[in-house]
């Protein structure tokens, strides 16, 4: 005895449809599926916007040029926003940072030390669960400490960005 059903068609048969194999009780629910705003379903990428210039001379606090970007927020949602940058500066020992800012507020930093004069990757990431409407979020790069000049490389291969995504609830 087979745990699945065996269904025989010989020559000439009609195919069975699905509700008629399921013994009638099959019926159609919907015919689209679709994401509900306010499940805990994610929706996804709400902006992302990238560079591929780099910026120089960074010394006090300087908005990270093309970095920013303005999404609206459904309520009780969860935004993770993430941005990626490469930064070097021109002096070893130098104290880099990077931060992400929600509508003029700083609600992230990241700070490293430059151990050499090669580039560093920054990588902040914060999840915020933002009042439903328009938001703007934004990079900031600063030295916060040492005697160098910053520069964010941003080439072709390796651009500088940042992304919104919703997450859930």
């Amino acid at each position: 005895m087979h745990a699945t059903p065996l269904y025989e068609i010989e020559f000439g048969d009609q195919y069975p449809t699905l509700a008629t194999a399921g013994g009638g009780i099959l019926t159609q629910q919907a015919s689209t599926a679709s994401i509900q705003r306010d499940s805990a379903v994610p929706a996804g990428n709400l902006a992302y916007t990238q560079v591929v210039a780099n910026q120089a001379g960074i010394t006090t606090l300087v908005d990270a040029t093309g970095l920013a970007l303005t999404v609206t927020a459904a309520s009780g949602r969860r935004l993770r926003i993430e941005a990626q940058l490469q930064l070097l500066s021109s002096v070893a020992g130098d104290i880099i940072q990077a931060q992400l800012v929600e509508d003029g507020t700083t609600v992230l930093q990241v700070v490293q030390l430059v151990a050499s004069t090669s580039g560093q990757n920054v990588n902040p990431i914060a999840i915020r669960q933002p009042s439903a409407g328009v938001h703007t979020y934004k990079v900031q790069i600063q030295r916060a400490g040492g005697t160098g000049n910053v520069t964010s490389i941003a080439g072709g291969t390796d651009p500088a960005f940042i992304m919104v995504e919703d997450v859930g609830v």
